[in-house]
Parts: C-alpha cells; sequence; structure tokens
C-alpha cells in the first residue's frame, strides 16, 4: 500500500483526500471510523505547543491540504486552545496555491505582506506564498534541506520567537 501512496505523490490533489484512498483499496470500514483510530498525538513534535502561547498575541490560521475534518481533529488532538481560521485547500478543490492564498487573504481582509505561513513543503509552503508577498518559513526539523533556502528554514517552531519578538 505504501507504494501505492507514493506513486500518487503529494503533488496530486487525491493523495490528501481519505475518500480517493478507501475507494482506491476498496476498504468497507467508515472514514470516520478510521479517523477515530489514528493516533494524531503519535505524530507531534513538542514545539507545537508554542502555539497556544502566540495565540494571545497573534491571529492563527491553519492552511493545510488537510481535508477539514482530519484538520479540525488533529487540531483538539494537540490541545491547541485558540485557531481562529482553518482553511483547507481541499475543501476548494486544489493544492495550495496562488489562488487560495490570495482567497486566505481576501477573506481575512488582510496584506498578504502581513502573514507569516509556516510549513514544510518548499513549493505549497514557502515559493507560492511568497510569489504573492507572504513571508513564509520553511521548517526543517530533520536538516533535509539544502543550503538554497537558508533565508528562509526554521528548525523548530520555537524558532519563530526570535523572529517575532
Amino acid at each position: 500500500m505504501v507504494k501505492e501512496y507514493e506513486s500518487i505523490g503529494e503533488n496530486d490533489i487525491r493523495w490528501y483526500i481519505p475518500e480517493y484512498w478507501f475507494t482506491r483499496f476498496n476498504l468497507k470500514s467508515s472514514i470516520d471510523s478510521m479517523l477515530d483510530r489514528l493516533d494524531y498525538k503519535s505524530a507531534l513534535y513538542d514545539d507545537v505547543y508554542l502555539l497556544n502561547d502566540l495565540a494571545s498575541m497573534y491571529k492563527l490560521i491553519i492552511a493545510t491540504c488537510n481535508p477539514d475534518v482530519i484538520a479540525r481533529r488533529k487540531i483538539k488532538a494537540l490541545g491547541i486552545k485558540h485557531i481562529d481560521y482553518v482553511f483547507s485547500s481541499i475543501s476548494y478543490g486544489v493544492l495550495k496555491s496562488k489562488d487560495f492564498y490570495m482567497r486566505i487573504c481576501n477573506i481575512l481582509n488582510v496584506n498578504p505582506n502581513n502573514i507569516l505561513h509556516v510549513g514544510d513543503n518548499i513549493m505549497q509552503d514557502l515559493i507560492i506564498p511568497r510569489s504573492i508577498g507572504m513571508q513564509a518559513l520553511i521548517i526543517d526539523r530533520d536538516y533535509k534541506l539544502s543550503n538554497e533556502y537558508n533565508d528562509y528554514i526554521i528548525h523548530s517552531l520555537n524558532d519563530i520567537v526570535d523572529i517575532l519578538m
């Protein structure tokens, strides 16, 4: 199954849609029952709890390729107390794109350069948001990225504190 998953890849919207995989593998259980069994905390990094501290000073927005139902379950499981908005690109039928990020800016009535976006995908979380004027950083917890992106790399969400303060 992992080979099948990798054959689609993260640049294909189907990769993010649970219903696609349930159909592809002819799975009989419901998506809800599968989501109930997931251990969201096992994939957690300790630095995500910083978001609770930042929420008292900044609006926190989740912009994700996860379907909305999964994103909200993750937020709840993480114990993040206050997220102002959750935007799922999949809910709009797209991957993270210029249009997706501009839609967020328009809904929030915020200039793109007033947003700091942090993510883990070079194209979707760094290059595209920066192309519309957002400030963007890429999180590289495993120190795998090339020096080409050094000016935009952080290795922990804790690094954001130094940038914001």
